[in-house]
């Protein structure tokens, strides 16, 4: 058996769908045998700051460990001087509640626009320089110079997670050409590729790094499709088992972490049509946020966490 934490990304109370569900999210993750939580939120004062301690207690109660995402997006809005506080105040204050720092997200997806789509896709995988914009990626190395090594300073000895949508690497090389050092990558997956042929390249790339798949479920953004909680459950069926496989052949791969838990009908309400990220959760809601159901994906998930 390996030893990768299994879990489910959650969220706070900036979610519609988990503001009303709080209590009834953390029972559901303790119920699917999680081993890790991931969560992001951005607290601004001392009320912020005592409510998300006190979440993060609480999931360390239940035996899972924290992966928090500071989910700051480029184009950054204020000054650079104000990320460096804001990811400093997070830093500082929650380095001795907090397993793991995820910094950004998806900073690849930001960086292979501009303002009317992809920038090149003659390489559709993302693996080739020449998928970015050279201006956001400047950006994108602009803002990771100041906020990592930010973060880093003000929580020293958490580890840190810079993640990708699938394989979209080459952002990380830029990052690392501007001299910056991290520890482990993260993966967002919604894609079927050959996932140990591309972790061997993490592995042997960027060697001594640790890795983790922090996104993954049933590619469903732009659907519909036939019966996507079906196949959602038929996806992850199939994903988990060689996600163990790797773990096997590998101990890099600390982590895979599914996404999400629970649906989020205000994505397909606020847009007037359906909108994947409404139904990647492993828990079905109304439109009024009131949990319905468990999807067969949420057996799936337990049966297979609760025996790995």
């Amino acid at each position: 058996m390996s030893n990768i934490l299994w879990g489910v990304n959650g969220h706070a109370w900036q979610y519609p769908a988990y503001k009303k569900n709080m209590d009834k999210s953390l029972e559901l993750a303790a119920e699917l045998g999680c081993k890790i939580y991931r969560v992001n939120y951005r607290p601004t004062n001392e009320e912020q700051l005592a409510r998300i301690s006190d979440y993060i207690d609480r999931i360390h109660a239940l035996g899972m460990k924290v992966l928090y995402t500071l989910d700051y997006y480029p184009p950054y809005g204020g000054t650079l001087e104000e990320l460096a506080a804001a990811v400093t105040y997070i830093g500082e204050n929650l380095r001795d509640k907090v397993d793991y720092f995820q910094l950004f997200n998806e900073t690849d997806c930001w960086a292979c626009r501009d303002e009317n789509g992809y920038y090149d896709l003659t390489d559709t995988t993302g693996q080739s320089p020449s998928f970015f914009n050279p201006e956001r990626v400047k950006r994108a190395v602009e803002l990771m110079k100041v906020a990592l090594p930010a973060l880093q300073k003000a929580a020293p000895g958490v580890p840190i997670c810079i993640n990708i949508s699938v394989r979209h690497y080459p952002i990380l090389d830029w990052y690392r050409e501007a001299g910056l050092e991290w520890d482990i990558i993260g993966i967002d997956n919604y894609e079927v590729w050959d996932y140990a042929e591309f972790f061997r390249f993490v592995k042997e790339h960027y060697e001594g790094y640790d890795l983790m798949v922090v996104e993954c479920n049933y590619p469903a953004l732009w659907g519909p499709f036939d019966d996507p909680d079906q196949k959602e459950a038929e996806w992850l069926k199939t994903f988990l088992p060689k996600m163990e496989e790797y773990g096997l052949e590998s101990d890099h791969l600390k982590a895979v972490i599914v996404y999400e838990l629970l649906d989020q009908p205000q994505y397909e309400i606020e847009r007037g049509a359906y909108h994947g990220e409404s139904h990647f959760g492993l828990v079905t809601l109304d439109s009024d946020n009131n949990i319905t159901g468990k999807k067969p994906a949420f057996d799936v998930v337990k049966d297979f966490f609760h025996h790995h």
